[in-house]
């Protein structure tokens, strides 16, 4: 059985740990930024959307990466197993953008002529 750490050891994970895991500085730099606000972004859970949404866009790095890291070790605390271990977490990136880039083509084909779709943050 594995356990998900809390976000209090994600924070605690040495520079090393995250180099010998082939974690670059800034992915393991988004993951302790948004450990150590844990607590915030789930008091968060019962606010507004768009108080939901300012407090995520307030840890650098969030996005399809970090998005990716939870579906990861969500199915793996179900008890899934993926190909590959952790070299599918690229796949599940990947996968994260490729349904973005597909949500904003449909959203241009339902917008008057003229208007823009803008991202901010990303």
């Amino acid at each position: 059985m594995r356990v998900v750490p809390d976000a209090r050891t994600w924070a605690r994970i040495p520079s090393w740990e995250w180099h010998r895991a082939n974690v670059d500085p800034v992915r393991a730099r988004t993951v302790i930024a948004a450990a150590e606000v844990a607590h915030r972004l789930e008091e968060s859970l019962s606010l507004e959307r768009s108080v939901r949404l300012q407090r995520l866009r307030a840890v650098p790095g969030v996005g399809a990466m970090l998005c990716s890291f939870g579906v990861f070790w969500f199915a793996e605390a179900l008890g899934m197993e993926w190909p590959g271990d952790a070299l599918s977490i690229p796949l599940i990136v990947a996968a994260f953008l490729a349904a973005s880039g597909l949500a904003i083509r449909m959203l241009r084909a339902l917008l008057p002529q003229g208007a823009r779709v803008e991202a901010r943050n990303v």
